[in-house]
């Protein structure tokens, strides 16, 4: 058994709630496809949740795989680049050799022992806060997403999953879809092109827990 989180809409805000479901064993694509199928038919079975989108490259639905950080582009560049490039650690400092790397480089340079501490996030050259937690991956999410043309296909889903991410990671791209959905209800989605009206409406608006 494995536990993910999904997302869905609740009240005016995203919402977050934790699943337990049958893992597949193995790290290929095809296992972890069927995991993810597991994933969604719990939640169709306990929660009645029917239309689940998974965004990863592991997703069953080629929109989910295209949605990936690691697909998702902005300006040119995959949204895991400038997140992972974005990065400021204690001891390696401004990680902006990787908005040029490849996905799964950028991906990697987290397991480097020798990065330190994670203390803040600078994008270009304009620092950004790490609170709240996670307003500054679903920021640069969120911008990549405008760009994607086929975006409003993500409004025929209720809930939205990431079978790749454990339940506390931060760079959730399923959460960030999510918050898309709703800035879309709200008709606010101009929002994202300031970042610190983005974070106000954040603080209100993401994440409860269910």
């Amino acid at each position: 058994m494995a536990q993910r989180n999904f997302w869905v809409i609740q009240d005016n805000k995203v919402a977050k709630g934790i699943v337990d479901f049958k893992w597949e064993p193995g790290t290929s694509i095809t296992q972890k496809r069927r995991s993810c199928v597991n994933l969604h038919n719990t939640l169709s079975e306990k929660l009645g949740l029917t239309k689940v989108l998974d965004i990863s490259s592991a997703s069953t639905i080629n929109l989910g795989v295209r949605l990936s950080a690691f697909n998702l582009m902005l300006n040119g560049k995959s949204v895991e680049c400038w997140y992972q490039g974005s990065k400021i650690y204690d001891k390696a400092g401004h990680m902006k050799h990787l908005y040029n790397a490849s996905s799964m480089e950028a991906k990697k340079s987290m397991k480097n022992p020798n990065l330190g501490r994670l203390i803040g996030f600078r994008l270009i050259d304009i620092d950004y806060p790490m609170e709240p937690r996670t307003v500054f991956y679903d920021y640069i999410y969120l911008r990549g997403l405008m760009q994607f043309e086929d975006k409003d296909k993500i409004l025929d889903y209720e809930a939205f999953t990431d079978i790749q991410a454990i339940i506390d990671i931060d760079a959730c791209q399923a959460r960030s879809v999510c918050i898309y959905k709703l800035l879309h209800q709200q008709n606010k989605l101009s929002l994202v092109e300031n970042f610190d009206v983005f974070k106000e409406w954040h603080k209100e608006h993401v994440e409860v827990i269910i």
